[in-house]
C-alpha cells in the first residue's frame, strides 16, 4: 500500500509520474533490476521521483509536439510509448507499482524513437562531416553493445526458478 504523501486523491498521479521517472531511468541506464519493485515513497526519494516523472512528461510530450512536423515517425514511436505505459501507469490500481517486464511493449516506441532520433542525426551529419557520422556510428554501436551485454546478464538471472528467487530476494 502507498505511503503518507501517496495515500491521498492524487495518489494514482503521483505514482503514475514516479514509475514514469523510474521507467525512463530503467530504460536508459538498466541498473539495480529486480523483478517488482516500488516508488511508494514517503521521503525525499518519492519526492524526487514524482519531480523527475513531471520533468519526463513534460519532455515526450514537448517532443512530441516538436517533432509532430519533423517526424511523424518520432511523434508515433512516443506516442505508443505514452500509450501502452498508461496500463500500467498507476493511474489505476495495480498489484504492483512496478514491474520490469510491463514495459516490454512500451519500450517498443522508446527505442523506435531512439533510433529515428539516432538516423536523423547521423544522415543530417554526413552532408556536414564523414567523421562526425563515423563517430556518431561508434558511440551508438557502443551503447549497443553495453545493452546487449546488459540484456545477456539479466537473462542469466531467469535461468531456473533457484537463481530467479535467489536473485530477487
Amino acid at each position: 500500500a502507498p505511503h503518507t504523501d501517496t495515500a491521498t486523491h492524487l495518489a494514482p498521479l503521483t505514482l503514475c509520474m514516479r514509475a514514469l521517472a523510474a521507467y525512463l531511468s530503467l530504460l536508459i541506464a538498466p541498473a539495480n533490476l529486480h523483478m517488482e519493485q516500488t516508488v511508494a515513497f514517503s521521503d525525499w526519494k518519492g519526492t524526487q521521483l514524482t519531480v523527475t516523472g513531471w520533468f519526463g512528461m513534460i519532455a515526450l510530450l514537448g517532443l512530441i509536439v516538436i517533432s509532430w512536423r519533423r517526424s511523424r515517425v518520432v511523434s508515433f514511436a512516443l506516442l505508443w510509448f505514452l500509450l501502452f505505459f498508461l496500463p500500467v501507469s498507476n493511474l489505476w490500481p495495480l498489484n504492483a507499482t512496478l514491474a520490469e517486464h510491463w514495459m516490454y511493449f512500451p519500450s517498443i516506441g522508446f527505442l523506435w524513437a531512439v533510433c529515428a532520433i539516432g538516423h536523423s542525426f547521423l544522415t543530417q551529419w554526413r552532408s556536414t562531416s564523414q567523421r562526425s557520422v563515423r563517430i556518431g556510428t561508434t558511440v551508438l554501436m557502443f551503447l549497443m553493445l553495453l545493452y546487449v551485454g546488459r540484456t545477456i546478464l539479466r537473462n542469466m538471472d531467469w535461468r531456473n526458478e533457484v537463481i530467479f528467487y535467489s536473485r530477487t530476494i
